[in-house]
């Protein structure tokens, strides 16, 4: 096998208006720029996700611990008017009763 090797030669052209130079650093740091710009808001949404969930938890875990609590004080409540309610006596209504219906046959007629 042989081997060949190739040389190609640039010419170069001057002309009249002079090539300004293409800028490879501004262009090459406008990237990563963009670059990290987006990994930020990746990072920045992710953690901002982690934070709402975080809290959402931690309302939940509160809710939890103050349900029962809630929920005994309501027991409680309803026990005591009940017990409190067995001591009562009838109330005794007969003359009451009767001044009712007396009002009503006066406003009838």
């Amino acid at each position: 096998m042989v081997e060949t090797a190739t040389t190609t030669t640039i010419t170069h052209v001057t002309s009249t208006t002079p090539v300004p130079p293409t800028p490879t650093t501004p262009t090459a740091h406008n990237i990563s720029v963009a670059t990290s710009s987006t990994a930020t808001l990746a990072s920045s949404s992710r953690q901002n996700d982690e934070v709402t969930r975080g809290i959402f938890n931690f309302k939940i875990f509160i809710f939890l611990l103050l349900l029962p609590l809630i929920l005994f004080g309501i027991f409680l409540k309803h026990l005591l008017d009940y017990l409190f309610a067995l001591n009562l006596k009838e109330k005794d209504v007969t003359g009451k009763v009767a001044l009712v219906r007396s009002i009503i046959r006066v406003t009838r007629y």
